[in-house]
């Protein structure tokens, strides 16, 4: 081993020990946020509890001061149950910097979903997510409800709602049969159409009606044509249909989507609409890598995306500089075994400076995010 390689090894121990220290020292790090709000863990600021009544599944939240849940991103999914359109309460109406204006709810708050049907131990998925007005947005938090057996005699949506989808004289027709006591919403139903570009729809309704609450209703057979304007080819016919109904003296149904092969509707599925607002993505990795499959899976998904962002653009013009530390001017030959040692010495270091770097934002916790989003430091970044 040379003597540049031994002062290398020995730059990283000094280094290694010195992120040891910082991690363990709480006094530099708390002075430097210690102008930034206090943030409460996810936990405290909503405290989730639900109980099952009957019919009914209640879930009550208590939001602490300075605290908001959104409306819209409420997000269920159900197992061996099905389950109707929730009902919740009055809500507030904010300007928010992460969802514009969005309806929310601050203080206590208390839902509800109507039972239709649940076998014993059958679950409710519940995903939702909150604010500090400080300025802080949680990543989404999901809980998992287990139900009791209970049928309220009313058939589920796929009973009684059905929806087929045909190209008929160049035109996208969906047809719709509404079983006797139950409703379609005039305005609850749509199509996703991704290899055509469709134009207005001309709907034929057998007999149209108005419910409880003022909003046109169908009671019988429907039917909706798409007048097809251009057709890609290399897109398969896969068209997905959603529409919203209820049961004339029962629950109002969630939304249900049906994905439809055109050129293979025995391929075809059905399922909850999922009307909630796209979750970010790094709360979708932070969800995998957080889920309770095994540390190496996770490992390994880590290994690959590092690998891949080794081929994003952003890492291109770093390509001419580590040529440079490594191969020089290309005035001499250079040995493998000292083009690694360059190498090995460029990685670690950008590595050992993030993962100090790490360890500060993971001390600081929420506040970090916090004092990313002052305006001053906001408008530094700008200018």
């Amino acid at each position: 081993m040379n003597l540049s390689f031994r002062y290398f090894i020995l730059l990283l121990g000094i280094c290694f020990v010195s992120s040891l220290s910082i991690a363990q020292t709480s006094e530099p790090l708390a002075d430097l946020f210690s102008d930034e709000p206090e943030f409460l863990q996810v936990d405290e600021s909503f405290q989730f509890d639900f109980a099952q009544q009957g019919n009914r599944v209640i879930l009550s939240w208590q939001i602490a001061d300075g605290y908001y849940l959104y409306k819209k991103q409420f997000k269920t999914v159900v197992k061996q149950a099905e389950i109707g359109l929730p009902v919740f309460p009055v809500a507030e109406q904010v300007e928010d910097e992460f969802f514009g204006l969005s309806d929310v709810f601050f203080e206590d708050m208390e839902m509800s979903f109507p039972i239709i049907q649940a076998k014993q131990d059958g679950s409710v998925k519940l995903r939702f997510q909150g604010c500090a007005t400080a300025g802080l947005c949680y990543p989404p938090t999901t809980k998992v409800i287990y139900l009791e057996a209970y049928d309220s005699g009313f058939k589920t949506p796929d009973q009684v709602i059905s929806s087929q989808v045909q190209e008929i004289d160049n035109a996208l027709v969906a047809s719709y049969e509404i079983a006797d006591g139950h409703y379609l919403f005039a305005d609850a139903f749509s199509i996703d159409a991704f290899a055509y570009e469709l134009g207005e729809p001309t709907v034929e309704a057998s007999q149209t009606s108005t419910n409880s609450d003022g909003s046109t209703i169908f009671t019988k057979a429907v039917t909706v044509s798409y007048p097809i304007q251009s057709f890609d080819s290399d897109i398969p016919k896969v068209v997905e249909v959603s529409y919203q109904g209820g049961a004339e003296a029962g629950p109002m149904y969630q939304k249900i989507t049906n994905k439809i092969d055109l050129d293979n509707p025995a391929a075809s599925n059905r399922g909850l609409a999922d009307n909630s607002a796209p979750a970010s993505e790094q709360f979708s990795l932070a969800e995998k890598l957080l889920s309770d499959q095994s540390m190496f899976i996770s490992f390994g998904l880590l290994a690959l995306l590092g690998l891949g962002l080794a081929f994003t653009p952003c890492v291109y013009p770093m390509y001419p500089i580590l040529s440079s530390i490594v191969i020089g001017k290309g005035q001499k030959q250079i040995k493998a075994s000292h083009a690694f040692t360059l190498s090995f010495v460029y990685v670690q270091g950008m590595a050992i400076t993030y993962s100090i770097l790490g360890l500060i934002v993971a001390y600081a916790g929420v506040q970090f995010q916090a004092a990313l989003q002052h305006p001053y430091l906001l408008s530094f970044f700008i200018l």
